[in-house]
């Protein structure tokens, strides 16, 4: 996989001091963070999107800021659609991808003619959106779907589609789920209809990655007594057959899911990177697997402190994997939070990694 995006924690904010940070603000602004445009995964650098003189028509203002309450505010206008990300230009961390499992309301479909999309609002879920349908295991190639709102839970989703209906009444629109999200946009191993009657794995994957010459099933349990639990499954490459899983559990508050980050270390061996903040710690669990002799080759788990005042582990150093040199594959660093200064670089050699000489 590529390298991270950047952000400001690379101007001297660490990465896990930003969604602490970010936490902080949104309590103050009550403005929750927006993530990525699910059917549009962000290229490894963000770039502009080009300048557009007339806008796509944006579809009629649906119910409100929530899953379940009409808006009564006027639309605000259509954010600016983002350029469309090309093949193999996903961020490697799952944060940034669309989730399969979520229920959407559909309310339309149409042939893809290129334009950019209209991006999902997190200020306004209800408003509607556009995904592109070939993404998706159970989407149609070369369509666009037009939808409302993301729903973890179907209930949900069933109390915002009688909303819908009645102020949409010719929309007929109905709940569905697209399936998986496949990564990347062209890929070799496909998923046939028998594997998906054959295999579970396939139907409770939120994503599906190629990687190595198998594929990557991703999935997260919800957030029940105060645990959740995210896994990786490899299969086959044309999911036929499970080969190993990857299962990292956690503490939870309903607030947010496991970020998972899937690199290359070396032809073969895969590095699952399971990331999840609970009051502003970051706690960090990393395993490699080498998916050709089907066994773990690397573990380590680390957690790192907000950075933010009255916080214990604010001063202690930052672990991190970071692809330093830009050569696709992740170091493991260390640096002072408030700084961003590195200390330590290891890179990744033999099975293992290794100080470098200069940080």
């Amino acid at each position: 996989m590529s390298t991270r995006i950047a952000f400001p924690w690379s101007a001297g904010l660490s990465r896990r001091a930003w969604p602490a940070l970010l936490t902080a603000l949104t309590l103050a602004c009550v403005t929750p963070p927006a993530p990525a445009d699910a059917s549009q995964p962000p290229a490894s650098a963000p770039k502009a999107p080009p300048a557009q003189t007339t806008p796509p028509p944006a579809p009629a203002p649906a119910p409100s800021a929530t899953n379940t309450t009409p808006s009564t505010a006027p639309p605000q206008p259509p954010a600016t659609p983002a350029a469309p990300a090309s093949a193999g230009a996903e961020s490697p961390c799952d944060a940034n991808w669309g989730n399969g499992r979520a229920s959407i309301i559909q309310l339309g479909q149409r042939q893809d003619d290129g334009k950019p999309l209209q991006p999902f609002r997190p200020s306004d879920p209800m408003y509607p959106y556009e995904l592109r349908g070939g993404r998706f295991l159970f989407g149609e190639k070369d369509s666009i779907v037009t939808a409302v709102g993301r729903f973890e839970a179907r209930k949900d989703a069933e109390e915002a589609l009688k909303k819908v209906e009645a102020e949409r009444p010719s929309a007929q629109a109905f709940i569905t789920t697209l399936g998986p999200y496949l990564l990347p946009e062209t890929r070799t191993c496909k998923v046939t209809r028998q594997a998906r009657g054959k295999n579970p794995t396939i139907e409770a994957a939120s994503w599906l990655l190629e990687k190595a010459g198998v594929l990557l099933a991703g999935s997260q349990t919800p957030c029940k007594d105060g645990r959740l639990t995210k896994q990786v499954t490899v299969m086959s490459c044309d999911g036929m057959k499970n080969l190993l899983t990857d299962t990292s559990e956690h503490a939870c508050d309903h607030t947010r899911p496991v970020e998972t980050c899937v690199y290359t270390l070396e032809p073969g061996v895969v590095l699952f990177e399971h990331e999840y903040t609970l009051n502003g710690v970051t706690s960090v669990r990393a395993r490699a697997f080498d998916v050709r002799k089907k066994k773990q080759v690397y573990k380590q788990d680390f957690s790192n402190g907000s950075g933010l005042p009255g916080d214990d582990t604010a001063n202690q150093p930052e672990t991190d994997f970071e692809d330093v040199d830009g050569d696709g594959i992740p170091e493991l660093v260390v640096s002072v939070p408030d700084t961003g200064q590195r200390t330590s670089v290891r890179k990744w050699r033999q099975g293992k990694f290794v100080e470098t000489r200069s940080p």
